[in-house]
């Protein structure tokens, strides 16, 4: 079958308007779904952490997403080349959360050690959350000495030591029976 010059024309136009009109509307169907998928996680960016913190801390989200899991490998941020760390959360709901090391005794804090309120975040943002560490719990509250029995004394609670450049607590174990031998000097 043969085309006229006129028709093999009319066919060219043809297909470069379908070709053209395929070409727009897969264009903006791909953009259409990868806005859905952006819109269906929130970015969270730690910024700055005191310096005290461990230099090899990892750095855990615990909150309504994962059932407040401190230490949720799903969940752990990722160290970024801008000395920031980072983490995606999936979903689109709002949630609340907390930074960790991994537990509840290594939570954030506010600079003086006192607990603060959870975070929240709002699904879908656009741009990464950038958060703020001011504090680590484990910084500020010491354990409680539940091992010292009334035998055990702390001779020196700063004793400095030249060689290792470091103060260090002296305490002296004494048998129960020494006070009542009579070589205490009391």
């Amino acid at each position: 079958m043969k085309y006229s010059v006129k028709e093999v024309k009319f066919i060219k136009e043809i297909h470069i308007l379908l070709f053209s009109c395929m070409k727009k509307y897969t264009i903006g169907f791909i953009v259409f779904i990868m806005s859905i998928a952006a819109f269906s996680q929130t970015t969270l960016k730690i910024t700055a952490w005191p310096d005290y913190t461990p230099t090899d801390a990892v750095f855990y989200a615990a909150g309504s997403f994962n059932n407040w899991n401190p230490a949720d490998s799903a969940y752990k941020f990722t160290y970024k080349y801008d000395r920031s760390y980072e983490l995606v959360v999936p979903g689109n709901a709002d949630f609340e959360y907390k930074i960790t090391r991994g537990s509840w005794t290594t939570v954030e804090c506010d600079e003086r050690g006192a607990d603060i309120q959870n975070r929240s975040a709002k699904a879908g943002k656009s741009k990464p959350q950038k958060l703020k560490v001011r504090g680590w719990v484990d910084h500020f509250r010491s354990k409680p000495d539940t091992t010292r029995s009334a035998n055990v004394h702390i001779i020196d609670s700063a004793f400095y030591i030249p060689q290792l450049q470091k103060s260090r607590r002296i305490w002296i174990y004494l048998p129960q029976e020494y006070t009542a031998s009579g070589l205490s000097g009391a």
